[in-house]
């Protein structure tokens, strides 16, 4: 009932999957990390949209977001209704 933006990175190379080999005893052996250019670096695109909210993506990483000049100014506008 609250009305939401989902606003995430895109088109960063991000881990996507992990793939673990086990022994006999459930000891990690071998860790496969998969990337896809499908996230911001660190959080999966797919983990980023609620249903029924507004998306607004964004091509920067992970890091960057927060100072990115069109997130900044989403934020005005979902803030200030302006």
């Amino acid at each position: 009932s609250v009305p939401t933006v989902c606003i995430f990175g895109y088109d960063m190379k991000t881990i996507t999957r992990v793939a673990v080999d086990r022994d006999d005893l459930g000891n990690w052996g071998h860790v496969k990390l998969s990337t896809e250019s499908s996230g911001d670096g660190t959080v999966p695109q797919n983990s980023t949209v609620l249903p029924g909210a507004d998306v607004h993506p964004v091509a920067q990483s992970h890091g960057a977001l927060f100072v990115d000049n069109d997130v900044l100014m989403r934020l005005k506008v979902e803030l200030t209704g302006r």
